[in-house]
């Protein structure tokens, strides 16, 4: 089942608004606050590396499409499985597999100043720890990026 479609256009505006979809979705379909908050997270992470880098051309603004399917969910693109959250993130930016990358070795295993100053990688290491699954796949001029998380 598709719990809402939200297209924004700037982290800005459209990020308030989407935390307070996903804090009505929480309550109403009782997810435990682990999972809202590692979805809220993740699709933060998501959304603002999309504004800030797959659209710095543009000066931070594009669409970007937000999908959130829950459990027991059918039609395309939804995978159906028991106590998972399934939400999609697509933008018309540049490719980038965000699901190939990972921080730079011990970044953060040696503490917060460590990974202060790596380079890159520490929001995608976080969003690898955070869900239980991503994918990732360039259709035509589009970026799609699943992310699981455990209901």
């Amino acid at each position: 089942m598709i719990l809402f479609d939200l297209t924004m256009h700037d982290a800005a505006s459209g990020l308030p608004g989407l935390n307070r979809r996903l804090e009505a979705l929480g309550a109403h379909f009782g997810w435990p606050a682990r999972s809202l908050g590692a979805l809220q997270v993740g699709l933060d992470e998501c959304i603002t590396n999309i504004f800030e880098h797959g659209y710095s051309a543009t000066g931070g603004c594009g669409p970007v499409r937000v999908v959130a399917v829950s459990s027991g969910a059918t039609g395309t693109g939804a995978l159906a499985q028991t106590g998972t959250i399934f939400a999609r993130v697509e933008d018309w930016g540049p490719g980038f597999d965000p699901t190939g990358v990972t921080a730079p070795a011990g970044a953060c295993s040696e503490g917060l100043n460590a990974s202060l100053n790596a380079p890159l990688g520490q929001g995608l290491r976080l969003l690898h720890h955070l869900c239980s699954g991503l994918r990732y796949r360039r259709d035509r001029n589009r970026n799609r990026l699943s992310l699981q998380v455990p209901a």
